[in-house]
C-alpha cells in the first residue's frame, strides 16, 4: 500500500465518521425536542360574535403559532364572521416577548382584569382605523379580543384554553 492510498483511506474514514456524527446529532436533537415540546406551540379556537355593518354576526377563528425566534413567539389569528348580508375574513398578529407578554414597543398595556378566575393583562393596538383590545395571560394565551372599527364590532373568546 502506497502512502497516497493510506492518506485516501484516512480521508474516507474521516468523512464517514463526520457524516455519522452529523446524523447522530440530528437524531439526538430530534429526541430532545420531542421530549421537551415548546410550550408556546399551541393553537386555540375562538368564537366571535358582534355586528358587521350594523347586522348581528358570528363566526370562528383559530390562532397559529409561528416561531420567529426563541424570544419572540408570534401568533396569527385568522377569523371569519358572517351576518345575514355579508361575510368578513381577516386576521391579526400577536407578538410576545421572552416574558410571554405582548411587546410594549408595539402594544399598549392598560392594566389587568379577570376573565372567570384567570387574571389577564389588557393591551390595546390600533391600525388603519381598527382598534384592538387583547386580554392575554398564561403562556401567550389570548383569552379575549375586542375588535372595533366604523363598520365592525367583534368579541372573540377562546374556546379551548
Amino acid at each position: 500500500m502506497s502512502p497516497r492510498n493510506g492518506t485516501t483511506m484516512v480521508a474516507i474514514v474521516m468523512i464517514i465518521l463526520l457524516m455519522a456524527g452529523t446524523v447522530g446529532m440530528f437524531i439526538l436533537m430530534q429526541a430532545l425536542s420531542s421530549s421537551h415540546p415548546d410550550p408556546h406551540d399551541v393553537s386555540h379556537e375562538y368564537e366571535f360574535i358582534g355586528t358587521l355593518d350594523g347586522k348581528e354576526c358570528s363566526g370562528t377563528g383559530k390562532s397559529t403559532y409561528t416561531q420567529e425566534s426563541i424570544y419572540e413567539p408570534i401568533y396569527i389569528v385568522d377569523y371569519t364572521v358572517s351576518s345575514s348580508d355579508d361575510t368578513l375574513t381577516d386576521k391579526f398578529t400577536l407578538i410576545f416577548g421572552k416574558d410571554d407578554k405582548l411587546i410594549p414597543d408595539i402594544f399598549t398595556f392598560i392594566g389587568k382584569d379577570l376573565i372567570g378566575d384567570v387574571e389577564v393583562d389588557v393591551w390595546t393596538y390600533s391600525h388603519d382605523g381598527v382598534n384592538y383590545k387583547y386580554y392575554t395571560g398564561g403562556v401567550c394565551v389570548l383569552y379575549l379580543v375586542e375588535i372595533e372599527s366604523s363598520h365592525l364590532y367583534l368579541k372573540g373568546s377562546v374556546i379551548d384554553a
